[in-house]
């Protein structure tokens, strides 16, 4: 449930990226609520505010409190003001503060950190750090989950104040952006340079680039529909019909299924006939 119900919520947080869609207090509680529904805890209540204490615990000791739930309504319409107002700070200092805030809040009775880090997300989408929506912060905070739980414990300190100095956990927030966004840039070079090379070794066969684009889909995900191909392609659904023929016969593809069940099965690895530098690209794009 877990694992489905945070896909389900960073599908909806890649929607709000692309939709400009003021934030407010709904869509924090509607990514809380894709995120906790269908928990079998009767405490947890997907998308409601708690009604009584919360604390943050490190192997079993309390080492952070949050504040009266009766001051959570009114904190929660503050922060969702502030979210909407000042355009001119920095999406990256305004995503940092924002993760912090809603972790010092914690208005919800379980998955605050996870609510907080999404919409740290949507803020960095929403404004030009959307990095093709490959970004993870969530990958860089649980290799390094000491230093993140430091980090916010050095900034809130043991208990709910106003005045609480963000300086070190927005120091953790940066340098995450960071290295994991050079991460990504080293590995979309990778993948770059296997791309261009795969389009060499493709060119005997004639194809156009958009169906080498389409094969190369198929290499990476075992293999690829009309449905994605019209959409990698750009083309409409009758020359996405007619392309996949042509690699079908060609013996880049294998149909399977039939219907809307139909899909092209990556084959080329069978078929052709490759260098071993060619066999490694190939090989280098399999998930």
């Amino acid at each position: 449930t877990g694992v489905a119900n945070y896909a389900r919520a960073l599908e909806f947080v890649d929607f709000l990226s692309d939709a400009d869609m003021p934030l407010n207090e709904a869509i924090i509680r509607q990514i809380h609520w894709l995120l906790m529904s269908g928990v079998h805890d009767t405490q947890i209540k997907p998308g409601q505010y708690r009604t009584g204490p919360n604390w943050i615990e490190d192997q079993g000791v309390i080492v952070y409190e949050s504040p009266f739930h009766v001051s959570v309504p009114i904190l929660m319409r503050e922060f969702s003001e502030w979210l909407t107002g000042d355009e001119a700070m920095s999406p990256v200092l305004k995503a940092g503060i924002a993760h912090a805030h809603l972790v010092a809040i914690h208005p919800f009775v379980d998955g605050n950190g996870r609510t907080a880090r999404l919409l740290a997300t949507l803020l960095l989408q929403s404004r030009g750090y959307g990095f093709r929506k490959l970004l993870s912060l969530d990958a860089y905070y649980q290799r390094n989950m000491d230093s993140f739980i430091g980090a916010l414990r050095q900034t809130l300190g043991a208990s709910y104040t106003e005045g609480y100095d963000l300086t070190p956990w927005l120091k953790l927030f940066v340098e995450s952006l960071i290295v994991q966004a050079r991460m990504l840039e080293r590995r979309l070079t990778d993948w770059r340079m296997t791309v261009d090379k795969l389009h060499k070794v493709f060119a005997p066969y004639g194809l156009m680039e958009r169906q080498v684009d389409g094969l190369l889909h198929a290499a990476r995900n075992g293999f690829v529909t009309r449905k994605a191909y019209v959409q990698i392609a750009a083309v409409s659904p009758l020359t996405a019909t007619r392309d996949l023929a042509q690699l079908t016969h060609l013996g880049l593809l294998r149909p399977e299924g039939s219907g809307r069940n139909r899909r092209y099965v990556w084959a080329a690895g069978d078929t052709m006939s490759s260098t071993e530098e060619t066999q490694r690209a190939l090989h280098s794009l399999q998930p």
